[in-house]
């Protein structure tokens, strides 16, 4: 009997198929990602008459957050230096599972906030970290279309 692996989007993924790099080194303590493209500003445009003709492009905004253990976070931030918030980074993930494999890359990191937790209790601590970025493609491929500078 085997058991189901659940699905996101027709890939069979697990949190252990999942490496995020900074460079060619594995960031080690990770236990969650996420990233979302925002447009903010999208609205309607009218013609001479009561019906709109289409939509504005609007802006586009990239933030995510990390969530990492907290001693792994604090290795990290000792490593980095003094003024490490002001830092700009650049960050590869890859999932994979198989024969399935999802490559993003984020450019021009930047953090917004670091909290720093403290709790009793049997579980490890973990720290989330807000950030935003200036890029971010998913298997080469961005989610807007790239127009010209």
């Amino acid at each position: 009997m085997t058991l189901s692996v659940p699905k996101r989007d027709g890939f069979r993924f697990s949190w252990p198929s999942f490496t995020l790099m900074e460079g060619e080194t594995p960031l080690e303590g990770i236990r969650g990602f996420n990233i979302k493209p925002v447009v903010e500003g999208r609205t309607e445009t009218y013609g001479r008459g009561r019906f709109p003709n289409g939509f504005t492009k609007g802006t586009i905004r990239y933030e995510g957050q990390l969530v990492w253990q907290l001693d792994f976070w604090n290795d990290w931030t000792k490593a980095k230096g003094e003024g490490f918030l002001d830092g700009i980074y650049s960050f590869t993930g890859l999932y994979e599972e198989g024969v399935d494999r999802r490559t993003i890359s984020i450019g021009g990191v930047v953090f917004t906030e670091a909290d720093s937790p403290a709790a009793q209790g049997d579980e490890g601590l973990s720290v989330t970290v807000p950030f935003k970025c200036l890029e971010y493609t998913e298997n080469g491929i961005s989610p807007f279309q790239q127009v010209a500078r």
